[in-house]
């Protein structure tokens, strides 16, 4: 089940980082890989256990 939230995270990621760089802020971009990198450790963690 928490790989579903990870999931989230990375879409949610993605979507933040892609609407972020169409204006063209600096720095928001970081927060937002901070998000899919996070989804995607709570994705591997429960794929291996």
């Amino acid at each position: 089940m928490k790989y579903l939230l990870g999931f989230g995270l990375i879409g949610v990621g993605l979507y933040l980082t892609q609407s972020s760089f169409e204006k063209s802020t600096d720095g928001g971009g970081v927060l937002f890989y901070g998000l899919i990198f996070v989804g995607a450790i709570t994705v591997i963690k429960e794929w291996i256990s």
